[in-house]
């Protein structure tokens, strides 16, 4: 039995490491309480510059089920 973890939606405002007039904010699930004890590098997408980013978010991001449900497909 799989034991289902809580999860967290936190938003973040991000800057892009190609051109800093490009801000943009992105939300992230992370695991609860994962906050102070983790950190973790996740790729994003700039929508200004279409390039992805990567930035380090606090706590443990769990994966966006929506995105792999429509890999899968």
């Amino acid at each position: 039995m799989k034991i289902k973890k809580e999860k967290k939606k936190v938003l973040y405002r991000v800057q892009c490491a190609y051109n800093e007039k490009h801000i943009f904010e992105k939300s992230f699930d992370i695991e609860e309480g994962s906050e102070d004890k983790e950190k973790s590098e996740v790729q994003t997408y700039c929508p200004q510059c279409n390039k992805l980013v990567t930035v380090v978010v606090k706590g443990k991001v769990l994966p966006d089920t929506k995105i792999f449900r429509g890999i899968e497909a």
